[in-house]
């Protein structure tokens, strides 16, 4: 009686498999950045829409109150200008851990916490703007992407006086997205932000 020997499946061998791995790195190594430069459009684009939003929601408050903004803050109160908009109903009421229009998604965490917004211009006192007396809206900036020095969102900024820790955030690739008082969003370099009178040191990367 004769026995047969099988043939055995012939497996990777060890520079086979080095080579397979090689090239998953290298793959990776390419497709990583651009899959991450694609997140990073997308939140840049999500940023721009919500500063739209805020526009038209301070627009509308602003044809309610004789041309005035809100106020940057209550005077006496831990009230900011954000919670006048959806408070007043001008813009959608934010939800306890969830995305919000006042939250850029480039800011962690991307959710919803008590007193994190973009930043609104400071004025003496908190002061609200009268928005049809601006003589160039189209040039004035009124919020942007802002960061406190703790390197959360905060709801003012300083512009042209010395921040004590309230700064404009460069960080959508080098930029920072501005609202201005004419309601159009812009994207604005470190040298943009300063021919629009914002402090050097006022600006963050």
């Amino acid at each position: 009686m004769s026995i047969l020997k099988g043939k055995g499946k012939k497996g990777f061998t060890l520079i086979e498999l080095l080579v397979v791995i090689a090239i998953i790195a290298l793959l990776s190594a390419i497709l990583f950045p651009v899959f991450t430069h694609a997140r990073d459009r997308a939140r840049a684009t999500t940023c721009t829409s919500n500063l739209k939003q805020i526009g038209l929601a301070m627009s509308m408050y602003a044809q309610d109150y004789d041309g005035f903004s809100t106020p940057v803050k209550h005077p006496t109160q831990s009230i900011y200008w954000y919670q006048y908009l959806y408070e007043g109903k001008y813009a959608p009421m934010p939800v306890a851990g969830g995305a919000s229009i006042f939250i850029c998604p480039s800011c962690n965490p991307y959710t919803w916490v008590n007193r994190r917004a973009y930043g609104m211009r400071y004025q003496s006192g908190y002061k609200a703007y009268e928005i049809y007396a601006i003589a160039k809206p189209a040039e004035f900036i009124l919020i942007v992407d802002s960061v406190s020095a703790g390197g959360e969102q905060t709801p003012y900024y300083y512009h042209n006086t010395s921040s004590t820790g309230q700064f404009v955030h460069l960080r959508h690739f080098g930029k920072a997205n501005v609202l201005f008082a004419d309601w159009h969003v812009k994207a604005l370099s470190r040298e943009e932000l300063k021919a629009g009178n914002v402090y050097d040191s006022n600006i963050k990367e």
